[in-house]
């Protein structure tokens, strides 16, 4: 949990919310602007709206 903090500088984060957020649920990096997909089954890039063919 410190090395979390001492990474990121976000205090207090609750030690679940540590894997709620992992790469292997996003998708592929958008052909357009290089963010990645929110998941891999996404169609669309929610950053710049971009279709994936």
């Amino acid at each position: 949990m410190h090395k979390f903090e001492e990474l990121t500088g976000m205090p207090n984060i609750h030690f679940e919310t540590i894997y709620h957020h992992r790469l292997k649920d996003l998708g592929e990096d958008c052909k357009k602007c290089g963010l990645p997909l929110r998941s891999v089954r996404a169609k669309l890039c929610a950053s710049c709206g971009h279709e994936k063919n």
